[in-house]
């Protein structure tokens, strides 16, 4: 059993360096095993030994691969299990506090002793040595329960150390670890979550009657269940995705070079040039490796993006979502500002070929453009304090340029993909009024292209109204009654830049910016009363760029100055062509 002076030099520290050694053992194993992918025997050595030889390979890379795996999984477990310990010595700290206020000692070995003295008349002494018994037991259980505690977490430590010690480190022995720290923490009892089809107020109301030691509990054991949940503080689901970041890049990384490994040492043992060709079979497991591989690097790839970006100061992250394996695609959410003390928030909502690898960090970059002229606007007016936050919203599947636009549910063409994601973005909505309920921001909506589709569905869905909407190069916001949208009346706001086509396609509810009830904003040249000149916005593309007239005006909705704005009195460049050609 622990000692109590034992758990007392216990250091999370200490721990947190092999934390640090077991990722450098992984990437060297990931390393071998990428190595010895490339040391099977030949196809063309047929013999008895060759077969052993074969077998004895296999085996060897199995084994390998396994403990790549447990490696893996005890990294995180090792990172919670410091918490636990941390959590052990918060308990003593009470416990000892406990004690001093009482006047009781407590040793080395745990034994408690009184050392209260006090006069007491005869018949007070049987009730004052009653209260006093009754205390003792109670600061004893207190001490039991933290020493029990502290064994499970010795014995499981000392076994997945010897374990690692002798490279026999296995999914088993992550699990038996996890158990036991989860059991200290478990000590914190944590009522369920509502469901999600609930709503992000029923979310909200469910964290903020957490306890502090409650809402710890969560982060430490199960950041998952809060780092997406529309509902929680901002701040609160940053640090849950921020948690889970790292080892889910681990994951994909160990995914990646093991399966590749297995590709490579197929290939090796299977040349397509040989006289033997390889089977159906052989040719079946290549193409799922193959594709495989394609599929985890999407999510590497996004992975890396996302923990670039958030590198940047004044992040939050407030959407992690990877994706299972052959399934949607990675989505994230990336806020410049504090989305939970800013005075104006802002959520963009980006179309056709926005993907999380390869725009997440540019339109992070827009949205902090934005923010910046929002933030100006507001100082020159007199209101520097007010707060700006901005976010980056790539929550859905959106349409892309390739094999996917033959399919009927994914094509640009279609509604289908922008009324998909309008559920999961109204939520979001949703959960930024609902994560302030005594302080709410004034919200602007933003999407760009197909974006403004998928914003204009979910704009249909919000179950709080926002209080702006600007839509910019849309082909449509799923009706051509702006009074279905929910947003506060009168700011319904259109921007239309010269030749860009798709922004008058009208495709999904009409032209926008024909629309009774917008107001359409305009992206010429503009020269400012403070002689600033902005440039014109052309085309389809460069509705946010710096400088621009158009990025002036989204900064200045955002800012909720709207009497600044430069209006646009006349029709789109497509407008005034369809009336040239009817």
């Amino acid at each position: 059993m622990v000692r109590l002076a034992d758990l007392r030099r216990w250091d999370p520290a200490a721990l947190e360096s092999v934390f640090a050694r077991f990722g450098t053992a992984r990437d060297r194993l990931v390393d071998l095993d990428a190595g010895l992918a490339g040391c099977a025997p030949p196809s063309a050595w047929v013999a008895p030994a060759a077969d052993a030889a074969r077998a004895t390979h296999d085996g060897v890379a199995e084994r390998l691969r396994r403990v790549v795996s447990g490696v893996t999984g005890c990294r995180p477990v090792l990172a919670q299990t410091v918490d636990a310990i941390e959590g052990l010595h918060r308990d003593l700290a009470s416990a000892d506090a406990t004690a001093a206020a009482a006047g009781f000692l407590i040793d080395a070995e745990s034994t408690i002793t009184d050392t209260r003295t006090v006069t007491l008349l005869p018949e007070q002494v049987d009730a004052y040595r009653a209260d006093r018994i009754a205390q003792m037991t109670a600061l004893r259980t207190q001490l039991d329960t933290i020493l029990g505690r502290a064994d499970e977490i010795d014995a499981a430590l000392a076994d997945i150390l010897a374990r690692a010690a002798a490279g026999q480190i296995d999914d088993g022995a992550a699990t038996t670890l996890a158990g036991a720290a989860d059991h200290v923490l478990g000590g914190v009892a944590v009522p369920e979550p509502p469901p999600v089809t609930a709503g992000p107020s029923a979310t909200n109301a469910w964290w903020t009657g957490l306890t502090d030691a409650q809402r710890e509990a969560v982060l430490l054991r199960d950041p998952g269940l809060v780092g997406n949940r529309d509902g929680i503080p901002a701040s609160v689901r940053d640090e849950a995705n921020r948690a889970q970041l790292p080892d889910q890049l681990g994951r994909l990384d160990s995914d990646l070079a093991a399966s590749q490994a297995r590709l490579a040492a197929l290939l090796a043992a299977h040349p397509i040039t040989s006289i033997d060709p390889p089977t159906p079979q052989v040719y079946a497991e290549v193409a799922r490796l193959k594709e495989h591989i394609a599929d985890v690097q999407v999510r590497h790839d996004a992975a890396v993006a996302i923990q670039s970006t958030i590198a940047a100061p004044d992040r939050q992250l407030l959407l992690l979502d990877l994706g299972p394996p052959g399934g949607h695609a990675p989505h994230a959410a990336v806020a410049v500002g504090n989305v939970d003390t800013a005075k104006h928030v802002a959520v963009f909502t980006p179309g056709m070929t926005t993907t999380v690898a390869g725009s997440v960090g540019g339109y992070t970059r827009d949205m902090q453009g934005v923010r910046d002229v929002a933030a100006a606007e507001l100082k020159k007016v007199g209101q520097p304090d007010a707060g700006v936050a901005t976010v980056a919203w790539i929550g859905y599947d959106a349409p892309q340029l390739d094999a996917t636009m033959l399919d009927p549910s994914r094509s640009v063409a279609s509604s289908a993909t922008a009324q998909a994601g309008a559920a999961d973005l109204a939520r979001f909505y949703d959960g930024i009024a609902a994560s302030r309920p005594g302080d709410p921001a004034h919200v602007t909506a933003l999407g760009h292209s197909y974006g403004s589709t998928t914003t204009g569905y979910a704009l249909q869905q919000t179950s709080v109204p926002v209080d702006r909407a600007v839509l910019f190069g849309s082909p449509g916001l799923g009706t051509n009654d702006v009074g279905q949208l929910h947003v506060a009346p009168g700011h319904v706001e259109i921007v239309d830049a010269r030749k860009d086509g798709v922004a008058d396609l009208g495709r999904f509810g009409g032209d926008p910016n024909l629309l009774p009830g917008v107001t359409n904003l305009y992206s010429e040249e503009y020269l400012l009363p403070d002689g600033t000149q902005l440039t014109a916005s052309t085309g389809h593309s460069e509705y946010l760029a710096p400088g621009t007239t158009s990025q002036y005006n989204i900064g200045l909705a955002v800012a909720g100055l709207d009497h600044h704005q430069i209006l646009e009195s006349r029709i789109g460049y497509g407008d005034a062509l369809r009336r040239v050609v009817w």
